[in-house]
């Protein structure tokens, strides 16, 4: 009897099980990396300032067992409240560098305008949280004793004012000042009268040449008052004679901002003036009335 013989198995071809798999494993690991790599970083933050408030919420922790539904229900509640409160902070921070960023552009622009028409020693640029802080020396804009703008003064504000067009702004305020000279003229009764209408003038040029409404200008006619610098030297008289354009920020009321500057302002000019006071009455009655400003 002929012996059975042992039947062979084909295993040629076995390994390519083994390796598909395993390629198909290694596919799945590069698909969950990849995944694992695109986080929306915003979203992570948002989610993760949830479960912080979450978790403190009022300093109370969630007690698990005792009143289930009831706690659940407070719980899903002070959740959804505690999203809406991080996705109402992400928006006001990303509004707030949204704006910090449109003023150091404005900023930047002025200064570029400054530069351009070499006024750097008679026009300061100041950037601050209220905004950003123009002032030009009266005679980049006025000859003495006059309110009248020359050609060029008017295309440097309507330059100014050009640049405004595209930033957002509460109030922008123009304010005039003069140095102590008496004056009074048939245009002009006093020093306060030539500073108001000095900054009606400018406000006007940003009005009907730039196109900027008039309920978004503010124009300030302080005359002496308010000094910068005693008005002791022709130097120090210079630097009073001035017009500040101020752009405040949104978030910021006209009425209250010139009411804390007066403030300031008025204690700076008393400390200033107390010790200089003969001083500033001796060179005002030497100087040309007709002249002033």
């Amino acid at each position: 009897m002929v012996g059975k013989q042992k039947a062979q198995k084909d295993n040629s071809e076995r390994w390519l099980l083994t390796y598909s798999d395993l390629m198909n494993l290694l596919l799945i690991l590069f698909i969950v990396l990849y995944s694992i790599s695109q986080v929306d970083q915003k979203k992570m933050e948002q989610v993760a300032q949830a479960i912080r408030s979450g978790f403190n919420n009022d300093g109370k922790s969630l007690n698990v067992g005792e009143g289930k539904s009831s706690k659940a229900g407070s719980y899903n509640g002070a959740s959804s409240k505690s999203s809406s409160t991080a996705s109402s902070a992400v928006s006001v921070a990303s509004s707030a560098a949204s704006l910090a960023g449109q003023y150091d552009k404005l900023y930047q622009s002025i200064m570029s305008l400054i530069v351009k028409n070499n006024l750097n020693d008679r026009v300061t640029v100041q950037l601050n949280k209220s905004g950003v802080i123009i002032s030009l020396n009266n005679n980049v804009l006025f000859t003495p004793g006059s309110a009248e703008l020359s050609t060029d003064s008017v295309s440097l504000i309507v330059s100014i004012g050009n640049v405004l067009k595209n930033i957002d702004y509460s109030q922008i305020i123009v304010e005039g000042y003069t140095d102590s000279d008496p004056i009074h003229t048939a245009l002009y009764k006093d020093n306060r009268d030539l500073s108001s209408e000095r900054a009606n003038n400018v406000s006007r040029i940003l009005q009907y040449n730039c196109g900027i409404s008039p309920e978004l200008i503010s124009a300030l006619g302080y005359g002496e008052y308010h000094p910068v610098a005693p008005n002791d030297t022709p130097e120090n008289k210079a630097k009073n004679r001035r017009v500040v354009i101020t752009i405040l920020k949104p978030q910021l009321d006209a009425d209250t901002y010139v009411s804390l500057d007066g403030l300031a302002s008025t204690v700076s000019s008393a400390e200033s003036q107390s010790g200089s006071s003969a001083a500033s009455a001796a060179s005002s009655s030497q100087s040309a009335s007709s002249t002033s400003g």
